[in-house]
């Protein structure tokens, strides 16, 4: 496709969208191992990766110390998320889990914005607010 004029530059491909795309589908329907394509593109130097299905990202080390878990049941709360490092900070050991739906729903409302307990489960019954209770 490199030697076709069509495909030479990114406008000429975006004016042949559909053809580039079609060529590019027909010619990843022969490829049967992921690996060996990324391994074959890396040697051309074009950039490329592939997307990990999710047991395949817990397998990559150091995945499994992403995942926080709940200090009171045990179970899994949350996924450490991807943060700037630096050697200036220590790195946080203990992390609390994310906030469950609608966890501080009402002492948001209450605190940041002094409505009253009655005013919350005003809005609450109307459907404006959800605290995440069934």
């Amino acid at each position: 496709m490199s030697a076709d004029e069509r495909f030479a530059t990114n406008p000429a491909r975006v004016r042949h969208r559909s053809e580039c795309h079609d060529r590019i589908a027909r010619a990843l329907e022969r490829v049967s191992c992921r690996d060996a394509l990324i391994r074959q593109l890396e040697t051309r130097r074009v950039p490329a990766a592939g997307v990990n299905a999710m047991d395949e990202v817990f397998r990559e080390p150091g995945a499994l110390e992403l995942v926080t878990t709940d200090s009171e049941t045990g179970t899994t709360s949350g996924l450490r998320q991807v943060a700037f490092r630096s050697t200036a900070h220590e790195r946080i050991e203990s992390i609390a889990p994310p906030p469950r739906y609608g966890e501080h729903t009402r002492s948001i409302l209450r605190e940041c914005l002094g409505l009253t307990e009655g005013e919350i489960c005003d809005l609450v019954e109307a459907g404006v607010v959800d605290d995440g209770k069934v």
